[in-house]
C-alpha cells in the first residue's frame, strides 16, 4: 500500500484502540518511522521508538539495574526505561527493525506484541503497539522469526511514491530547492522494492485478529485485502475472497418469513453454519414470537450434527437463545440428548 494509505490505516487503528500490532514492511528510508512520528504529533500522542535491532539482551529493554537495600536484604531491581515511562498510560509504542531482533530477545518481543507488557511493565489499553521491518538485502541482515512470533502481529507491505513525497514536502514547507529536486529527480528515488511478508497460517488467533481490525477495514476499505492476508494468511484470504458466496444464505428475517423457500437439508454445511449464526444474532437482539420459536425448533430437527452442536453449546450459556427453542419438542429433545452425550465424552 502507499505510505499515504498506511497513514490512514494507522490513524484508524489508533481511533479504534486496535489490540493487534500492525507491522509495516518496506525498503529502508521510505518513511515508515516518520509516518508514525507524524501521526503521533498530529494526534497529540506520546510516542516511544524502540529500535529492537540495536538491543543485545533483555536487560537492554528492562532498563538500568540498581540495588535496593531493605535492612540486611539487598534486592536487584530495574529502573523503568524511558521507552516505557513515556507511553505506559497511553500513546504509541513503535518497535523499529523488528526483524533484526536477536534470537535471545524474541520471547521478550513476543510478550510485548502478544500481551502489551514486558515482565512487570504493563501498557494500558490506550497504548497501541506498532512496528516496522526492512526486507533482507545484501546490505541489511535480518533474523528469521519463529512462527509463534509471526502469529502475534499483522504485517502489511508499504511503499512510497514520488507524488506522496512531493505532497509531503510541499505541505511541510520544505526548502524550494529540495522540492525542485524531488520533482526533477523523482524517478531515481528509492521508493519501492521487493518485500516478502511473513507467511501466516489460517488459525483461530488470526480470526480474532481479523475481528479486532474489522473497524479499520470498514474505515479504510482499500486496505481490506492486505489486512485480511496479514491476519489469516493466504488460505484464509482465499475463503474471504469468496464472500459473495455467503450472500446466497438468507438473512435471519428472510428465513423466518419464508422458511419453506430454504430447505435446510439442501444447504452445504458452511451455509448451515452461516444461517444459524445469523439466526442466533437475531434471537439475541429481538423478542422471538411463538411462530419463530416453532420455526427455530423445527430447524434443529434437520440441521447437521456439527451445526446442532454449535446451537446447543451457545444455548447452554445464553438464556435468550435457550428460550427461543422448545425443549419439550420430542424430536428436538431426542437429538439434543444425543449431542449432549457426545459433548460430555
Amino acid at each position: 500500500m502507499k505510505i499515504s494509505t498506511y497513514k490512514k490505516l494507522i490513524q484508524s487503528a489508533i481511533k479504534h484502540k486496535i489490540k493487534t500490532p500492525i507491522v509495516s514492511v518496506g525498503v529502508a528510508g521510505i518513511g515508515k518511522t516518520q509516518t508514525i512520528l507524524d501521526v503521533a504529533a498530529e494526534m497529540n500522542l506520546p510516542c516511544s521508538v524502540l529500535r529492537i535491532g540495536s538491543k543485545q539482551d533483555v536487560g537492554d529493554l528492562l532498563g538500568s539495574m540498581y540495588v535496593e537495600e531493605n535492612g540486611s536484604v539487598r534486592i536487584s531491581k530495574y529502573a523503568p526505561p524511558s521507552w516505557y515511562t513515556v507511553i505506559k498510560e497511553g500513546g504509541i509504542l513503535f518497535l523499529d527493525e523488528v526483524n533484526r531482533c536477536k534470537p535471545q530477545l524474541q520471547d521478550a518481543v513476543m510478550q510485548i506484541l502478544d500481551q502489551k507488557r514486558l515482565d512487570e511493565y504493563v501498557l494500558s489499553d490506550n497504548t497501541i503497539v506498532l512496528g516496522a521491518m526492512n526486507p533482507a538485502t545484501e546490505e541489511y541482515d535480518v533474523n528469521e522469526f519463529e512462527a509463534a512470533v509471526v502469529d502475534r502481529f499483522i504485517a502489511v507491505s508499504v511503499e512510497n511514491s514520488v507524488e506522496d513525497i512531493l505532497t509531503y514536502a510541499i505541505s511541510h514547507g520544505w526548502n524550494q530547492s529540495i522540492i525542485d529536486l524531488i520533482a526533477y529527480g523523482g524517478h531515481d528515488i528509492a521508493v519501492t522494492g521487493k518485500t516478502d511478508l511473513p507467511q501466516k497460517k489460517f488459525t483461530p488467533r488470526g480470526l480474532r485478529q481479523l475481528q479486532d481490525i474489522a473497524p479499520v477495514i470498514a474505515d479504510v476499505p482499500e486496505v481490506a485485502n492486505e489486512l485480511v492476508i496479514g491476519a489469516i494468511g493466504p488460505k484464509g484470504f482465499e475463503k474471504w475472497k469468496h464472500s459473495e458466496t455467503y450472500k446466497k444464505v438468507p438473512s435471519a428475517e428472510e428465513y423466518l418469513k419464508n422458511k419453506s423457500k430454504y430447505p435446510i437439508t439442501s444447504f452445504e454445511l458452511y451455509e448451515q453454519m452461516i444461517l444459524i449464526s445469523r439466526l442466533i444474532a437475531y434471537v439475541k437482539q429481538n423478542k422471538v414470537n411463538d411462530a419463530e420459536k416453532t420455526a427455530l425448533t423445527q430447524l434443529c430437527h434437520e440441521v447437521s450434527e456439527p451445526v446442532l452442536s454449535v446451537i446447543l453449546r451457545i444455548a447452554s450459556g445464553d438464556s435468550k437463545v435457550c428460550g427461543s427453542l422448545d425443549f419439550t419438542d420430542r424430536k428436538f429433545s431426542e437429538r439434543a440428548s444425543e449431542i449432549f452425550k457426545i459433548l460430555k465424552k
